[in-house]
């Protein structure tokens, strides 16, 4: 049996018992959660870089994927990403990388070309415009 006709093979023996195969594989993850989670640290770049050179492999597949997920999941994405800035907020609002992106915008400009006094400025601009819309 060459290559071709052993990937054949199994893909239809996966397609044939997809279902026991995938219990199978939930079973061993529950039951060994130790030994994969070692393998993980053990191997942390190994797993790092295979990845990295699979994304690399496939970039277009993945691409693909992706439009494909958030065009079925648009509500589901809606309510993670609300959720998302909903904790993050506060967090999101101090940073300082925050206000340098706005700043920056879909400019040709880098951080470090703006000037700290603008920086400030900015700061609070934001932090004015916040106060008046909560009314503190």
């Amino acid at each position: 049996m060459n290559q071709k006709e052993r990937k054949e093979y199994d893909k239809a023996y996966y397609e044939e018992n997809k279902e026991k195969i995938l219990i199978r594989g939930k079973k061993y993850r529950e039951n060994n959660k130790e030994k994969r989670k070692e393998y993980r640290e053990e191997n942390k770049e190994k797993i790092l870089i295979r990845g990295k050179e699979y994304r690399e492999k496939n970039k277009e597949k993945i691409k693909e994927y992706d439009k494909a997920y958030y065009e079925n999941n648009k509500e589901k994405r809606k309510e993670y990403d609300k959720a998302r800035y909903e904790k993050n907020k506060e967090k999101i609002r101090n940073k300082d990388y925050y206000i340098k992106r706005l700043l920056i915008g879909n400019s040709d400009l880098k951080a470090d070309d703006i000037p700290p006094e603008l920086f400030e400025l900015k700061k609070m601009l934001l932090t004015l415009k916040r106060e008046l819309k909560n009314g503190d």
